[in-house]
């Protein structure tokens, strides 16, 4: 019982200081070239994948201190179109997802960052007139860098890798974000 007590107590402790230590939360834009490069065929190559769109990001995170936040991020990779000699391709991808990302200032106003995270995803394909829709639960992660520019505007940079089961997007980005609160 007196084990407990002590749980309790350090647990109480550690939630009244999380407000001292955390910086708030904050909003963030981005937009970006999200891309692909990816054989399509049942077990052999029939043709080759490889094109770009424009794809965007919205996020809500909460900062924990200079080094750590978290976000709930929705993303779009936008639409995809190709003429290949197998015939036309149509693919679109979105989805919800949930990621920490550390951070190691360099400065007062700029910071490395990295991210690693998990996406909720939903796909549409349509190969020569034939549609098919898949969806899943893969890893996100990335680098990039931050720019603030007072306490509460910053401007963001990045790489991000997502996994949609056997295809890797990749989404180069520019973003704003806005932190509420300080």
């Amino acid at each position: 019982m007196k084990k407990h007590a002590i749980y309790l107590a350090g647990a109480i402790a550690l939630i009244a200081a999380l407000p001292v230590h955390a910086d708030g939360p904050y909003i963030q834009a981005e937009v970006g070239q999200g891309s692909v490069d990816t054989d399509i065929g049942d077990g052999t190559t029939v043709a080759i994948l490889d094109d770009s769109t424009t794809a965007y990001r919205l996020a809500l995170g909460y900062e924990l201190g200079q080094y750590f936040s978290v976000e709930g991020a929705y993303v779009d990779f936008g639409n995809i179109n190709a003429n290949l000699l197998i015939g036309d391709v149509t693919a679109s991808a979105d989805g919800f997802g949930l990621a920490a990302i550390g951070r190691l200032p360099l400065g007062d106003s700029f910071a490395l960052t990295a991210r690693v995270g998990y996406l909720s995803w939903d796909a549409d394909v349509t190969l020569a007139g034939q549609g098919d829709s898949d969806s899943g639960s893969d890893i996100v992660f990335g680098i990039g860098g931050e720019l603030n520019v007072g306490e509460r505007l910053g401007f963001t940079a990045g790489w991000s890798r997502y996994s949609l089961d056997d295809i890797d997007l990749d989404y180069l980005s520019v973003g704003i974000r806005f932190r509420f609160g300080q």
